[in-house]
């Protein structure tokens, strides 16, 4: 962490004590003080009177801070930092964890994109792709927008296309990464080939148009833009992006990640980088034609879990090949960690840290064997620990005296909205009354170990909200089941 944002984290003192666990040092008793003075049996000098130390008041917080929010794409709890038991090497996000408030206890609504970031994004807890939920009206971003904030979005997954993702017209700007991609003229195209394509030959992984997307939509192509919108300098924004470099296929950097010597003692004869496309035995080509009933059903049911995909099952890999998928994930979350540390270097450059909150939270996480499946989006049937268990940090400027708390209380991605308007000043009521009791999210601001206090001075508004037809919904819904099948997740 750099000098000046540890300088910026300790200005803002010790936060109130509250229900939850802080991380911090235990502090010096008196006996330990005496202790110290005594050196080789000499008695103890008589201390010198002080005064007592004049503590600054804390300045006020802003009062129409800056939010941004990062979700690390299928990016599980257990392998960051967030989690004090992990051993995956990811010190940004736990400096991070133990400068801001750590939501230990977090969870996804549910282990796809599309369905997760409707929530974060709303704070519907269901209700992706339907109406009379899935409209722009009821997005944050647009409410942000009507209060005065400037609102962007950069999203790497392709599955927030604007065209099939309603909640990205709530944004005055909004970029998707994939959509990018497909309108890129030929010559540059070509020319981003090459290094991606040198990637894919590395690992020896088939030069797809899945695998060629995926490496495109880097945090290289997010991070530039990103810093475009932070330079302007026009009132207070809501800002959201995605990075999806931990998601399959999981081909990490080969300058950060010696495959050849990480993996050495791992037994990969015939292993397939690239799971997607990996040879099925024979269970998996024609479960139908296995003749012991109780095994037939086994693994038809796995395969219908996995969403019909065959290969997003670990039936048929073995203990080495899951072993070095896994790795490489996790060397990719650590590539992450480093562009987060980027994030936070981009704010303190522009002199940001004083005005921001920023928000990291996940999509979804990934599965590597947990209940027999691989990856993630399986209508929520896998295993909840592996697939929806995400990290969830709120970072605020000093000024909240919200700082070094470890929060126990469970909470999901529709907490995530609901919050941010506490914190922007927006009354949420006029939203969360469109839902039924029990689909909307929470307001976790009574958990940040701190007292601040929520005052209004705007109220969200869905006057007036623009009328969207079904044929509307159906061609929107079409579009983003289009998207998910071009990603293989639907067959």
């Amino acid at each position: 962490m750099t000098r000046q944002f540890r300088f910026l984290l300790a200005a803002a003192g010790l936060a109130l004590a509250c229900q939850e666990q802080r991380v911090s040092a235990p502090a010096t008793t008196v006996k330990h003080a005496e202790e110290a003075l005594v050196v080789a049996g000499a008695p103890m000098a008589a201390a010198s009177p002080r005064a007592p130390e004049v503590v600054p008041p804390r300045p006020a917080p802003p009062k129409h801070p800056n939010v941004l929010l990062i979700t690390l794409d299928t990016v599980r709890f257990d392998v960051t930092a967030a989690d004090p038991r992990t051993s995956n090497a990811t010190p940004f996000i736990g400096e991070l964890a133990h400068a801001g408030v750590n939501f230990v206890r977090s969870y996804s609504t549910f282990d796809g994109t599309p369905q997760s970031h409707f929530s974060m994004l709303t704070g519907f807890v269901s209700g992706w792709g339907a109406l009379p939920l899935d409209v722009k009206e009821f997005s944050l971003p647009f409410q942000l927008r009507k209060v005065g904030y400037r609102t962007f979005g950069i999203a790497a997954n392709g599955n927030l296309s604007a065209a099939g993702f309603r909640q990205s017209a709530g944004f005055q700007q909004y970029t998707c990464l994939n959509d990018v991609w497909d309108a890129m003229p030929a010559p540059e195209k070509a020319r981003q080939l090459k290094a991606i394509d040198a990637r894919l030959d590395h690992y020896a992984a088939p030069r797809n148009d899945f695998n060629r997307l995926m490496l495109y939509s880097s945090a290289n192509e997010v991070l530039p833009r990103l810093a475009k919108q932070l330079d302007k300098r026009s009132g207070p924004f809501f800002g959201f992006i995605n990075l999806i470099d931990a998601h399959d296929p999981y081909f990490p950097d080969p300058k950060r990640y010696d495959a050849r010597e990480v993996e050495s003692s791992l037994k990969l004869d015939g292993f397939e980088s690239d799971m997607r496309t990996r040879k099925l035995n024979d269970e998996l080509k024609a479960p139908e034609a296995i003749a012991e009933e109780k095994r037939r059903q086994w693994v038809v049911g796995k395969i219908r879990d996995a969403g019909g995909r065959p290969w997003s099952t670990t039936i048929g890999l073995t203990k080495d090949a899951l072993r070095a998928y896994r790795m490489r994930y996790r060397a990719e979350v650590r590539e992450l960690d480093q562009t987060l540390r980027a994030v936070f270097a981009m704010l303190r450059e522009r002199g940001l840290l004083d005005s921001t909150i920023v928000v990291i939270t996940a999509d979804h996480g990934e599965a590597f064997g947990e209940s027999e499946m691989l990856t993630h989006s399986f209508g929520n049937k896998g295993d909840r620990e592996a697939t929806h268990r995400v990290p969830l940090l709120f970072i605020l400027p000093p000024a909240y005296g919200a700082s070094g708390v470890q929060a126990q209380v469970e909470t999901s991605g529709a907490d995530v909205a609901p919050t941010l308007y506490d914190l922007a000043g927006v009354d949420w009521a006029a939203v969360s009354h469109e839902a039924l009791p029990g689909n909307f999210g929470k307001s976790l601001v009574p958990y940040f170990g701190a007292t601040i206090h929520t005052a209004y001075g705007a109220a969200a508004s869905v006057d007036g909200r623009a009328n969207v037809t079904p044929e509307e919904l159906a061609k929107s819904r079409s579009e983003a089941e289009k998207r998910l099948r071009s990603l293989g997740y639907i067959r």
